[in-house]
């Protein structure tokens, strides 16, 4: 069953392509980690089979299939840290890849460094807020805790100035750095990064 929802993932990215290079479709535009937030307009893709994206697959594995310069847009809210370093730094080179010239590439997550902060500051002090720094660093949800559901944590953490430096290497250009704007937003604890191919 597996290998056939991958073949199915195949076929879907197929026709998506070949819709936008014929016109008959606004430029490609993904959101990898969409979870059970969907954006309307982009391509949602998740690995998740819990949740209903476009297509289900890994990022990685996904972003292999665009060909080269088809995507205009790359989203990735909340779930970069769901990968391992180095497959952050493939995945960079890939979107990077898929980029069309002047296409943009956009990730906000928890800035480990602020959440590192935050815990110092409040240890001892305000108990909820420690606990949502600490949470800022392993994904989890209150509710998960509370209810002794297990939970699929983060298995890298960043800090901006890091992942600014790791999308300059892989190619990008005019990367900056700004405040958040989804998941709250929470300025003390996460942060956006822009750039551009």
């Amino acid at each position: 069953m597996k290998c056939l929802n991958r073949w199915v993932a195949y076929w879907r990215i197929w026709r998506l392509v070949r819709a936008a290079a014929r016109g008959d479709a606004n430029p490609l535009r993904l959101n990898l980690g969409s979870g059970a937030g969907r954006i309307a307009g982009m391509v949602n893709v998740d690995v998740d089979e819990g949740v209903s994206p476009d297509i289900h697959l890994d990022f990685i594995v996904a972003c292999r299939r665009f060909p080269t310069g088809s995507v205009a847009h790359v989203e990735m809210c909340h779930s970069l840290g769901y990968v391992r370093l180095w497959e952050a730094r493939e995945l960079f080179a890939e979107v990077y890849r898929i980029l069309c010239e002047k296409g943009t590439f956009v990730i906000e997550l928890p800035d480990i460094g602020k959440c590192a902060a935050e815990m110092i500051n409040t240890s001892g002090r305000d108990f909820d807020q420690y606990l949502e720094a600490v949470r800022g660093c392993y994904a989890f949800d209150i509710e998960q805790i509370a209810k002794k559901v297990q939970y699929h944590p983060y298995l890298f953490g960043w800090s901006a100035w890091h992942l600014l430096r790791e999308l300059r290497l892989a190619g990008f250009t005019d990367a900056v750095e700004g405040p958040p704007r989804t998941h709250g937003p929470r300025f003390w604890r996460d942060v956006r990064v822009e750039c551009t191919k």
